[in-house]
Parts: structure tokens; sequence; C-alpha cells
């Protein structure tokens, strides 16, 4: 519970650099909500995982109206990646819960640690 609160609003999240952690490995696509998908890559052994935007829903943010204003700068918060890695961990790992945050200090990525009930498979 104090994890969720922790991750909640606006929190400002580390940065630490774990992209090289997840070559090569193949991601799996996650629709967090209509119109917006992400790719996450998955370290199970370590209950970690990395959460990307997909190139289409970057685009649109990108070339969105607010962007465009400049209202916006298209990046992602940790809220939207979050409910990614939560969707993810729903659809794969069942009782998983995220204990950690932290954004990419050269990306837009976002890595999340998780604990489970049950021990992650091999």
């Amino acid at each position: 519970m104090m994890a969720a609160l922790a991750l909640g609003g606006c929190v400002s999240v580390s940065e630490r650099e774990f992209r090289g952690d997840y070559q090569p490995i193949w991601s799996v696509g996650v629709a967090s909500e209509p119109g917006v998908s992400h790719r996450v890559y998955d370290l199970p052994k370590q209950n970690r995982l990395m959460v990307s935007r997909s190139f289409a829903t970057q685009f649109n943010a990108s070339f969105s109206t607010l962007s465009l204003l400049g209202v916006s700068d298209a990046k992602p918060g940790v809220d939207e990646m979050r409910r990614a890695a939560e969707r993810f961990l729903a659809e794969n790992r069942g009782a998983c819960q995220i204990v950690d945050a932290a954004k990419s200090a050269s990306s837009n990525d976002y890595e999340f640690r998780y604990a489970c009930a049950a021990p992650a498979p091999k």
C-alpha cells in the first residue's frame, strides 16, 4: 500500500541508467488504455521490467495539439508508464505489485521493480 501511495500523484522519480540491462530481450506489447500502447521488457528472475512507449503512441503524443501549442512536452509521466507496467503484471505475473520506479537518465523509458506473492517463472 505504501508503494502505491509513493508512486501516485506528482512524485519525483529517481533517475538511473538501466537500458543496457534489457538487451537483447524481446518486448511485449501492452495497451494501457484506448489508443495508448507500450512495449514492456521483463527480467522476471530479477523482478524488474522496463516500459517504453510504442512508436505510434509517442508519435501521436509528439504531434498532438497540446504538444504543438507548447502546452505539453509529449514526454510520458510515471503514472502513464506505471499503468502499463501494472497491466503487464496483471496479465503475465499474477499477484505482483510495483515496489519501486526509476526514469532512465538517457531516454523516456521507466523501470519498475516488483514483488510477487509467488516465485517468478524461470
